[in-house]
């Protein structure tokens, strides 16, 4: 389903490849959590708009001062 190779799988249960550690990437994680909650497919449109946060460039040269 990810498209990983069963050996990939292995290594990352086992922590190891080749006798060095081995991490489980971020996005292999976050899919593999996704999977084991039902989630098969992701639609990031339907992600509510929420304003920003983070302050706007004038905003940000009005307090350099």
């Amino acid at each position: 389903m990810l498209g990983l190779k069963k050996r990939i799988i292995q290594y990352y249960e086992k922590g190891k490849r080749d006798g060095k550690q081995i991490t489980i990437p971020l996005t292999v994680a976050l899919a593999c959590y996704a999977i084991a909650n039902g989630i098969y497919e992701y639609d990031a449109s339907e992600l509510s708009e929420e304003p920003d946060s983070s302050p706007s460039n004038e905003s940000v040269q009005a307090n350099a001062c």
